[in-house]
């Protein structure tokens, strides 16, 4: 039995590393889709979207039925609802990614303004979420906590493009629409940091780390 459980722990913790690495990839190929003006990207953006939303749904009720058959000791019980929280944040991150194909498809043959600085903004918010998943594979709490202070950066960077945009709104130099959706875009990149910090709070909650701010975004 002992061999059952401690098997099916590493199935659902690999399965969650996998779940990670597809939601960064996501949004990476939503930020290509805007960068190349590629809507065929959108559409594998759409579909890996849905898988990670079901993978969500398997890790959780993987979860829930082992801690119901289980019942796991309390270090593995803090890892399980780790990981519940962890793909609770992959699946809003992918959300997000999802959300910015959309927009782009409303778009004048994918045109969208600001792209250069969307597109260094969104570099940085990935970097967060290789450094979190890093840092906690490799148990590194420095590394963690550096993903919280990154997104700080990102604040800065979202907060640029969008005052560019009221500015070339207020000077009809760009057209209403196009404004919103390269303000919409930023906006949901700032959304895929805010749950890249999400996940850096998880893991120090979880890790027992205490010296960090501890509120969660919803």
């Amino acid at each position: 039995m002992r061999n059952i459980y401690d098997q099916e722990m590493r199935d659902i913790h690999r399965d969650s590393i996998h779940m990670c690495n597809l939601a960064a990839e996501t949004f990476q190929d939503a930020m290509e889709a805007v960068r190349r003006r590629d809507f065929t990207l959108v559409d594998r953006v759409q579909e890996k979207d849905q898988l990670i939303r079901s993978m969500r749904m398997a890790i959780n009720e993987r979860v829930m039925r082992m801690i119901a058959t289980q019942h796991p000791v309390t270090v593995d019980l803090r890892r399980l609802f780790y990981l519940v929280h962890t793909a609770d944040e992959m699946e809003r991150i992918s959300y997000q990614a999802a959300a910015i194909g959309r927009a782009i498809l409303r778009t004048e043959n994918g045109k969208v303004l600001l792209r250069e600085d969307i597109y260094r903004m969104s570099e940085r918010t990935s970097t967060m979420l290789e450094r979190a998943l890093t840092g906690s594979l490799s148990d590194d709490a420095d590394a963690v906590r550096d993903v919280i202070k990154m997104d700080d950066e990102v604040d800065v960077l979202y907060e640029q493009i969008y005052r560019e945009c009221i500015t070339r709104q207020g000077d009809q130099t760009s057209r209403d629409e196009d404004v919103m959706t390269a303000v919409s875009v930023a906006q949901y990149i700032e959304h895929v940091g805010d749950h890249a910090v999400n996940w850096a709070r998880w893991w120090l909650y979880f890790s027992g780390v205490r010296d960090y701010d501890d509120e969660v975004i919803v």
